[in-house]
């Protein structure tokens, strides 16, 4: 394309970023609301390094500021999320996590894509 980064990609960073730095407490919190902007283009080659902060103190609901800035130190993301703390643990605390058949279970339910007829 336009030899610069797709944006979903820079998006999918600072929005992984987000969703670790808010479960660091021990509980599951999960996104209310997200936004991005890009101050900058991404470039080929270009090294990127995502940093969360809390802009709030994180008790029920909590806001996060995502900077994600190339090797030069350029912000090419500015990404905002507020985060619901649900008070329920993560699951590898209370040793309950689900198997890997559980895990696997629902793929075999899902319907098959069919083949493109590409004759038309």
């Amino acid at each position: 394309g336009f030899g610069i980064g797709h944006g979903g990609v820079t998006f999918a960073l600072a929005d992984s970023t987000f969703a670790f730095a808010c479960n660091t407490r021990g509980t599951v919190s999960v996104a209310l609301d997200v936004s991005v902007s890009y101050p900058n283009a991404v470039h080929v080659g270009d090294v990127l390094t995502a940093v969360a902060e809390p802009e709030s103190d994180p008790r029920r609901v909590g806001f996060w500021r995502v900077t994600v800035t190339n090797a030069a130190g350029a912000p090419v993301a500015l990404f905002r999320g507020t985060a619901y703390d649900t008070r329920r643990p993560h699951a590898a605390l209370t040793h309950t996590a689900p198997t890997h058949a559980a895990l696997t279970s629902g793929a075999a339910a899902l319907p098959a894509v069919p083949p493109s007829d590409d004759s038309r």
